[in-house]
């Protein structure tokens, strides 16, 4: 049965709380919810999280607003700003690369090294805006994912990923490059084997999973480090 696509203004919410205060949200996004930008009415993570959080009560507070984003079919964590403040701090944190992001993949072909690092640089394609591809040309996109084998489960790998940057795409079109596609992926992955993990498996959308957030609280200066469970989907 297809899933209902929620729409602007409807009551659903569909994303649970990890960590609250009056500065920053953070939250588990399931697969299939698009994190913000939307078109034709669409309900995204952000519409529900401001439909369903109080405003916060410091003077500079803001609609909450995403200050990065998870693929439509990625699950996992993602960090909101309550107030500008924490927003403008969020923000140079990513820049200067000090929010740490971990995830769950898991890889199609069990032959890999335990450990390692990627760093293809990547831009987009000529087959629509969002595609992207491996690339030498100098506009590439310099990116930066960092890998360790967790579990061999058949032909699969249980693989913790760390991306060093952010770029649209990134872990999918990096593990694809490097002959690992991400099982269940429909853009760049294995097609015959995504059909054997969804008529077998019922795998039904790309295996990642944004498993832990680390980062400095940009406000107070306090260490975070959040979890998120593999869903029931994964």
């Amino acid at each position: 049965m297809a899933r209902r696509t929620p729409q602007r203004g409807s009551a659903y919410r569909s994303y649970a709380v990890v960590f609250e205060d009056e500065h920053l949200l953070v939250v588990t996004k399931p697969g299939g919810l698009l994190t913000n930008m939307a078109e034709r009415g669409e309900q995204t993570l952000q519409d529900q999280i401001r439909k369903h959080t109080k405003k916060s009560s410091e003077p500079d507070a803001v609609a909450p607003s995403a200050a990065h984003r998870l693929d439509r079919f990625t699950s996992g964590l993602v960090l909101f700003g309550k107030t500008q403040r924490a927003l403008e701090g969020l923000g140079a944190m990513i820049r200067d690369n000090e929010l740490e992001k971990h995830y769950w993949v898991l890889v199609y072909r069990a032959e890999m090294p335990k450990a390692g690092k990627i760093t293809a640089a990547l831009e987009r394609t000529d087959q629509g805006k969002r595609k992207m591809r491996v690339s030498t040309a100098e506009h590439a996109l310099p990116a930066v994912t960092e890998f360790k084998v967790e579990e061999r489960i058949g032909s699969y790998l249980l693989v913790s990923a760390r991306i060093l940057t952010g770029r649209t795409h990134q872990i999918r079109v990096h593990f694809a490059d490097y002959g690992h596609p991400v099982a269940g992926d429909n853009i760049y992955g294995n097609k015959p084997a995504n059909i054997e993990l969804r008529e077998k498996h019922g795998l039904t959308r790309q295996f990642i999973h944004a498993r832990e957030l680390a980062f400095k609280h940009p406000v107070t200066g306090e260490q975070l480090k959040l979890n998120a469970k593999l869903p029931k989907d994964l």
